[in-house]
């Protein structure tokens, strides 16, 4: 009878349960806990896949301005273009601060007194970054291959490189990204009847007109095409006496190394080499 009475009190207490002090412990455990996890991962997962919803509609944005300048292009002189965009806390900026020098070469020796500096306007919609979806300093193209490091144009690379660059960056440690739209300079060499060599380089000019910045909840940009300039650079003659001569295009954007070079071979007793600026002359404005 006592080993009875033994496992009927055992009984008992199990069936008392656990203490409400206990369970309340434990369930404030597992609300910690799941914060925690919420914090660590969920939220920061979240955090990227809003910036990389924001950097996709930016991309769709500027293809959207692409495509419409492009369009503009082949207009008449004195066309306009009106195109709608809608991107909440973001900011469109006239980036008008980049340099392109153009150094034409005559057998590696640079012909300095044709050196010319010229300006290399972008369109660039700025967001804040949440996340570290981005490192510092890093690039991508939106458009393309990754490999277009390049802003001039030859007949071997614009078969597989975009005249326009679409480009999102984070040009410092601070959350901020860059996306920007700009065009690449096309380089066209033409041999001509007499011996003449002529090199024609085009671009796209933008001129911002009033404000170069917006913050954009629903903004407006007008385009107006102004035509197709061309600015002659120089016209020399050279003598060949010594048979082929090489001759170079090198081209650089704000103080970097060159990044392309069209090399040219021709053999004749005297030539002209021309070189010729062309460009595609837009104004911007932000309204």
């Amino acid at each position: 009878m006592k080993r009875i009475r033994i496992r009927l009190l055992n009984v008992s207490r199990l069936r008392r349960g656990v203490s409400p002090v206990i369970a309340t412990v434990f369930l404030i455990g597992l609300f910690v806990a799941a914060i925690g996890a919420v914090l660590t991962i969920i939220y920061p997962n979240l955090q990227t896949i809003d910036d990389q919803i924001q950097i996709n509609s930016t991309s769709s944005h500027l293809q959207t301005l692409d495509d419409g300048l492009r369009a503009l292009l082949v207009q008449s002189s004195g066309t306009e273009k009106l195109i709608k965009l809608r991107a909440e806390s973001s900011t469109i900026i006239g980036d008008n601060v980049s340099t392109m020098t153009i150094i034409p070469f005559m057998n590696g020796t640079d012909m300095s007194s044709f050196v010319t500096s010229i300006t290399f306007p972008r369109i660039v919609i700025t967001n804040p970054l949440a996340s570290d979806l981005y490192s510092p300093f890093e690039h991508q193209y939106l458009r393309g291959t990754a490999n277009q490091d390049f802003f001039s144009l030859n007949e071997t690379t614009i078969r597989d490189t975009p005249w326009s660059i679409l480009n999102v960056s984070r040009p410092s440690d601070k959350p901020i990204l860059n996306s920007s739209l700009s065009y690449r300079m096309m380089v066209k060499n033409e041999f001509q009847s007499g011996n003449s060599i002529v090199t024609t380089l085009t671009y796209v000019n933008f001129n911002f007109v009033g404000a170069l910045f917006k913050t954009i909840a629903t903004s407006n940009i007008k385009f107006q095409y102004n035509g197709v300039i061309e600015s002659p650079i120089f016209t020399r003659l050279y003598n060949t006496n010594a048979g082929n001569i090489k001759l170079s295009l090198s081209t650089k954007l704000a103080g970097n190394n060159a990044f392309v070079e069209v090399p040219l071979q021709f053999a004749g007793s005297s030539f002209y080499w021309t070189l010729n600026l062309r460009y595609y002359d837009v104004n911007v404005s932000f309204e």
